[in-house]
């Protein structure tokens, strides 16, 4: 059975190695002898959601961030539906700021987002550059992530971590991300799943329920030493 994994726009949200993130869900899913297809649709492309099986989007610098969202939102009815439908998809680092109201840029200028969730993002002077560790209500493990932003945004009621150490939606929250049926969405890069063998085989394995593929996700022995380390190094 074929797994058909969408990634939107590479050429502009491939910041901190977020490509990785789909190249190791790929390498997993083939792996348990499954074929896996991954199509990368850039700017000027037309999106049919309903023909995948998971929608991805990595991190993009401000000015990227700004010129996805100009191209996102000609689909937003689209991409909404697929949600609603139980679509899965994961946007990782400041992908996930497009799912809101707005983003005020530093300059004052406000874009208005998908406006899927009523929070809203704000740009601001200070830049915050943190290694984060956070808790996951959907996983036991610990997740591990970089977080490089330039924003804080209002509050989000159904989070997808809790911070324990690091930063998160807020300098004065431990809120981080959203959660909301199968939209997983994090600030965090690095890249996620690479670094989470265990939130990586959550995802996928909601990825088998949902085709009906008859598969367990597999952890890799240099995966599970790397994750530990990344653990100790942060003295967790």
């Amino acid at each position: 059975m074929t797994v058909k994994i969408l990634s939107l726009y590479r050429n502009l949200t491939n910041l901190y190695g977020s490509d990785a993130n789909i190249r190791c869900l790929k390498k997993h899913i083939e792996e348990t002898g499954n074929a896996c297809e991954v199509t990368y649709l850039e700017l000027g492309g037309t999106p049919n959601f309903s023909e995948y099986d998971f929608v991805y989007m990595g991190a993009a610098t401000e000015r990227s961030q700004k010129r996805v969202l100009s191209e996102l939102i000609q689909y937003k009815a689209e991409l909404s539906d697929y949600i609603q439908n139980g679509g899965l998809c994961l946007f990782c680092g400041n992908s996930f700021e497009l799912l809101g109201k707005s983003i005020t840029a530093i300059d004052g200028t406000v874009f208005k987002a998908l406006d899927f969730y009523d929070f809203e993002t704000v740009e601001v002077a200070r830049r915050v550059v943190v290694d984060t560790v956070c808790d996951c209500r959907l996983v036991p493990d610990k997740i591990v992530g970089f977080m490089n932003k330039q924003s804080r945004t209002t509050i989000v009621t159904n989070p997808l971590f809790r911070v324990v150490k690091g930063a998160g939606n807020a300098p004065d929250r431990n809120d981080e991300g959203i959660c909301d049926k199968g939209l997983f969405a994090t600030e965090l890069s690095g890249p996620l799943l690479v670094r989470n063998p265990h939130f990586r085989a959550m995802l996928e394995k909601k990825i088998y329920e949902k085709k009906g593929i008859e598969a367990l996700p597999l952890y890799f022995m240099y995966e599970e030493k790397a994750y530990k380390e990344s653990l100790k190094g942060l003295n967790v």
